[in-house]
């Protein structure tokens, strides 16, 4: 009974939970979640939901094994943070422009699930977030992270991004599908928070 607490239940529950509270917040993945549920795009959506929590694996993945280094490595270096600046530049512009979409069409649904990688990379606050989150984990000494825990707790974190996402697809189709605006101005929104956070990891070098 011990070893299925320690092993089994503790990491998976206090994964599902960490990544659930990770992925409740408005972000570029909820956004586009949102975004296609009132476009009906059932079938690309769950593509987009899976690209997202595959990158939201590998950044606990990395934050349990190294977290610490690479925030020392991207937090003191300027050319990567200048990197992050044009990268969000760019995808801020590219949405903000972009006119409300209709239907994803032919074999663009094939690229849904990069779409959702690429879309939780540039999320780069959901790593920081899990260097936060995994340094209480272990000051908490709640599990114990050897192999076989760490696996359960990744599986865990997985199934808590996938469970969040597909609540903001269903719910949010059913809330967002009445609100005019909401639908006509979804890719503004989007465009807006990336240029938002371009303009943050600017001033943030200078300072």
């Amino acid at each position: 009974m011990t070893f299925l607490l320690e092993q089994i239940f503790a990491p998976l529950l206090i994964g599902f939970f960490a990544a659930t509270v990770g992925a409740l917040p408005f972000g570029l993945v909820n956004l586009n979640v949102v975004r296609l549920a009132l476009l009906g795009q059932k079938r690309y959506a769950v593509k987009v939901i899976h690209g997202a929590a595959f990158i939201e694996v590998l950044y606990g993945f990395f934050a349990i094994l190294a977290g610490s280094a690479v925030f020392v490595l991207t937090e003191g270096n300027n050319w990567v943070n200048a990197m992050v600046v044009v990268v969000l530049l760019v995808a801020g512009l590219y949405f903000f422009t972009k006119k409300p979409g209709s239907k994803v069409q032919g074999n663009n649904q094939n690229h849904g699930f990069f779409y959702g990688a690429l879309l939780n990379l540039l999320s780069v606050q959901v790593f920081f977030y899990w260097i936060i989150a995994l340094v209480f984990i272990h000051s908490r000494n709640v599990i114990t992270f050897d192999i076989p825990s760490i696996m359960v707790f990744v599986f865990g974190l997985w199934l808590g991004k996938i469970t969040t996402l597909l609540g903001y697809f269903y719910f949010s189709n059913k809330i967002l599908s009445r609100s005019q605006f909401f639908e006509k101005n979804i890719n503004r929104v989007i465009g807006a928070i990336l240029l938002a956070a371009s303009v943050l990891q600017g001033v943030k070098i200078t300072l």
